[in-house]
């Protein structure tokens, strides 16, 4: 399967949006095809029990809510425990009751969950660089907007998405072959970015994905991307 990397970027001095230089950077080195637009909506939840005094933070239970244009069908659901997220379980419903889902979550389950952040990326940018054969993703994901507009910048987030078949993906995905993984990314990430000031020294989440269509034809019938929406998760699980 194809390797994906995801990362989250600090913004520049100010909280400035480093993805316009990024942007910038990749359509001046290299020749690219720009892609649909990439967005995502992401919605973090906490136990309320985790809040009491003398709690174990370490043990905090999340649920997320994740839905982004890669998947336009699906929305993802997991619960997983802080540090622990190799036992997390995942499952999807359609794209279109998110909202009524986590309305759900914030209402008739507020005793057990209080809305810990949501997260939205607008107009991001996914391009893909044949002579590496590599797809690229930035976007800028921002808290909810207030009533003074846009919501706070938390920073960039960038996906690197190798799609050579390095290796079928199973069960056994060895620590070794996740730091190997990880390397190679970062690796990757700073050529590219080479002649910038951007250093790509963030945590950089990894795994082995499904072939991804970059042509908006993906349907009901594609199986979700289980491994990329747990790489997007556990970017924003912060």
């Amino acid at each position: 399967m194809p390797i994906a990397g995801v990362c989250l970027l600090s913004p520049a001095t100010g909280g400035v949006s480093i993805s316009a230089k990024l942007i910038s950077h990749l359509s001046r080195r290299y020749p690219t095809q720009e892609h649909e637009p990439f967005h995502l909506e992401h919605r973090l939840f906490s136990d309320t029990s985790s809040q009491l005094p003398g709690s174990d933070v370490k043990q905090r239970s999340f649920t997320h809510v994740l839905n982004f244009s890669h998947d336009p069908q699906h929305a993802f659901v997991s619960s997983t425990k802080a540090g622990n997220s190799d036992k997390s379980s995942i499952v999807t419903i359609p794209a279109s009751s998110a909202s009524s889902f986590t309305g759900l979550i914030a209402t008739k389950l507020q005793p057990a969950w209080y809305g810990r952040q949501m997260l939205s990326v607008e107009n991001g940018v996914c391009v893909s660089i044949e002579e590496k054969g590599i797809v690229v993703c930035i976007g800028d994901p921002r808290t909810s907007p207030g009533s003074q507009g846009a919501g706070a910048l938390r920073g960039t987030v960038v996906e690197l998405f190798r799609r050579e078949d390095v290796t079928s993906h199973s069960n056994d995905y060895t620590q070794e072959e996740a730091e190997e993984d990880q390397d190679w990314v970062r690796d990757a990430l700073e050529d590219l970015f080479r002649g910038t000031d951007v250093a790509f020294n963030a945590k950089i989440f990894t795994d082995r994905t499904k072939p991804r269509r970059l042509d908006g034809t993906s349907g009901a019938e594609k199986e979700p991307d289980w491994n990329l929406a747990k790489l997007y998760m556990a970017v924003f699980r912060r």
